[in-house]
């Protein structure tokens, strides 16, 4: 009823959901963003994805003691694999893996770009693919890499107090 009668709680955007150094050899990470639990992995040849976290064997929570394994992350659980795209890829007890299987056993995968040290998803509500590329610091990564300048980290705190505390 919400979806048919109110906009979305969250854009229809690209997202930064982790930094891609938590990735780095063979990382796994438990990420909770846009109401719902989400899991990250880099595979061994380098390349990010983002999935829902939740086996769709069992239920288990792959952000907490899943393994990279070649280029896919394996359950916990039962050892179930799924590569960057959700796919099942390996049932350790089962010599039968079928299209129909590998299809059933699917888990909602993210389209993933890596950017500026960031991992980016798409999020769209509708579940529609990607409305425009995320290309707008391409050229601010290639200065960084030529050393034309450097990424800085800034933060700032607001405090609410009375003028008498100062």
């Amino acid at each position: 009823l919400r979806q048919k009668h109110f906009p979305p709680g969250f854009p229809n955007t690209w997202h930064a959901v982790c930094n891609a150094a938590d990735l780095a050899d063979g990382g796994v990470k438990s990420i909770s963003a846009l109401g719902t639990e989400l899991v990250a992995f880099r595979g061994k040849d380098g390349k990010a994805a983002v999935l829902d976290a939740f086996c769709p064997h069992m239920g288990a929570h792959l952000g907490f003691g899943g393994q990279v394994v070649g280029n896919t992350l394996q359950c916990p659980f039962h050892g179930w694999s799924f590569d960057g795209s959700g796919t099942c890829q390996r049932i350790p007890y089962t010599t039968r893996l079928t299209e129909e299987v590998k299809e059933g056993a699917k888990i909602k995968a993210y389209e993933t770009r890596e950017l500026l040290g960031r991992i980016f998803i798409w999020f769209d509500a509708e579940g529609r693919p990607p409305q425009w590329d995320l290309a707008a610091g391409l050229d601010l990564e290639e200065a960084v890499t030529r050393g034309d300048c450097y990424p800085v980290a800034m933060r700032c705190s607001i405090f609410h107090q009375h003028c008498c505390e100062m």
